[in-house]
């Protein structure tokens, strides 16, 4: 888990958080499920500190979606708390 904290503590996430290649995305969301499910929240209450609909996480954890960078910036910091 130390290096999961390393890399959201990492300064280039904060400025170059882009999904730029696919696997860019991916790693995202692999990172989001498992820290949120390590921490015990619900897809609800990821959604909630966010401030997106419920389904709207749904969407981006099942691959479906790409976020913006802000609500990419907005997963990470929440995950960081």
């Amino acid at each position: 888990m130390s290096e999961r904290r390393e890399w959201f503590g990492s300064p280039r996430l904060v400025t170059e958080a882009k999904a730029e290649h696919p696997h860019d995305t991916e790693d995202l969301v692999r990172l989001v499920r498992v820290t949120r499910q390590e921490r015990d929240w619900t897809q609800t209450r990821l959604a909630e500190a966010v401030g997106v609909p419920e389904a709207e996480l749904v969407r981006f954890e099942a691959g479906e979606t790409v976020p913006a960078e802000p609500l990419a910036m907005r997963l990470i910091e929440a995950m960081r708390a």
